[in-house]
């Protein structure tokens, strides 16, 4: 009797979500840091993450059914997608995930990936980033900074991948987002070579439009194949029906804030507004190259989610790594100290957080501990999975301690009780 009652017990646990599971007032213990990472706090006095710390908070207590949506706007460090993978895991352990989120629709460089989900461009797709030079460079472009297109007989397909987060790794709930224009032309949906439906991408304007597809759990292929015309799809977001937190990758190779000054501000704004995110973060830097610039082009960005999502979205600004090595990429190096003041000095004039990244990693010359612990890459600017893991680990960890304080300071969880203080000590007196 004793063995059945611990078997049950261990199988409620098992089935139990983290979201209700769990007290919102439990943590995981916190493992300790990498010896090459300095542990760092995130820098929020102006209270700018109170949006995405109210929103984990009603979902940790079940009140909230859509799931938090994590945007993570990021240059060629990221377009493996390790650091948003890490991110990921460590929310699904504390609050469940809803899916993978959102992926392009397009295969710009060889090295962009995705964990959970591939994306395979089919004969005749093209690939366009704003990062790449063509024709129509800054032209149509949305948050993701990439997008595919093609013509008749051309395509794209999406499947499951063999690495990241093992619930994330199904196209359940697709949904595509596409380009609608007045010459748009028509492609077709099919799942696992069966043709489920057709959607046309012709209107008066030219708009972001999204198409849910309520693709089940158990399809291994899902194709987009032109029938007409020319058709422009931005990507596909995976969400299940169930609450949790979904993290979108929308960086791209080479990008910086001169960049993101100049994507398409209608599809910016209407991408993110279908996106609706909780919670943006940004970190480019590597290719910032001119002070001026990167000042007026991060807080032109800034402006422009705040314009999409509300003034009061959370946003949280990353600063560069370390970078170069030797005389020859000296000014290399020093630039990406100068940048990471920039990015302070940007993140207190526009009142929104920050985490410093340059400091976590070490500052001036860590790069080289890091790719002499073989976690950097050597051309001494690209982190390796192993460091993009340990990096935002420690940004991860940094950031629940700041939603923990959250959570005691609007009473959702008491703080611990301060021990009373003890009497003064008198000394003797005699009784005469």
């Amino acid at each position: 009797m004793k063995t059945r009652c611990i078997l049950i017990s261990l199988l409620l646990g098992l089935w139990t979500s983290p979201v209700l599971g769990d007290s919102i007032c439990s943590f995981p213990p916190v493992p300790e840091t990498h010896a090459l990472v300095s542990p760092v706090s995130i820098a929020d006095p102006d209270l700018n993450l109170t949006r995405i710390f109210r929103a984990l908070s009603e979902l940790k207590q079940g009140r909230r059914k859509t799931p938090v949506r994590i945007a993570l706007i990021g240059d060629s460090n990221h377009t493996l997608d390790y650091a948003a993978d890490t991110l990921r895991h460590l929310f699904d352990k504390r609050f469940g995930s809803a899916g993978h989120g959102f992926i392009a629709a397009a295969k710009p460089w060889s090295w962009y990936d995705h964990a959970d989900i591939r994306v395979i461009p089919l004969k005749g797709w093209s690939s366009r980033a704003i990062s790449k030079r063509s024709k129509n460079r800054f032209r149509g472009f949305g948050p993701g900074s990439v997008i595919g297109e093609g013509h008749r007989g051309s395509g794209v397909r999406f499947r499951p991948a063999r690495r990241g987060l093992a619930a994330n790794r199904s196209l359940e709930g697709a949904t595509v987002h596409y380009l609608c224009r007045p010459r748009g032309g028509r492609f077709g949906v099919y799942l696992d070579g069966q043709k489920a439906l057709t959607i046309q991408t012709q209107c008066e304007r030219p708009q972001w439009m999204s198409s849910e597809l309520q693709t089940p759990s158990n399809i291994k292929r899902l194709d987009f194949r032109v029938e007409r015309g020319k058709v422009s799809i931005f990507g596909v977001s995976f969400e299940r029906s169930e609450p949790g937190v979904v993290i979108d990758n929308l960086s791209a190779s080479s990008l910086n804030a001169w960049f993101l000054g100049r994507l398409d501000e209608t599809r910016f704004k209407e991408g993110l507004q279908s996106r609706n995110y909780d919670l943006v973060i940004l970190h480019t830097g590597t290719n910032m190259w001119s002070p001026r610039k990167n000042r007026r082009d991060t807080t032109k960005t800034i402006h422009r989610v705040r314009d999409a999502l509300g003034v009061d979205v959370s946003m949280l600004i990353l600063t560069p790594g370390d970078a170069g090595r030797g005389r020859r990429r000296r000014g290399f190096r020093w630039r990406m100290k100068h940048c990471a003041q920039e990015k302070r000095d940007i993140a207190a004039q526009t009142r929104v957080a920050l985490w410093d990244y340059y400091r976590a990693m070490g500052g001036t010359k860590s790069i080289s501990k890091w790719v002499k612990a073989r976690l950097a890459s050597l051309d001494y600017v690209h982190p390796k999975a192993g460091m993009n893991q340990v990096m935002f680990t420690s940004l991860g960890h940094s950031f629940f301690e700041e939603y923990q304080g959250y959570l005691k300071t609007v009473g959702l969880c008491p703080s611990p009780a301060e021990p009373e203080p003890s009497p003064p000590h008198l000394p003797k007196t005699e009784n005469k």
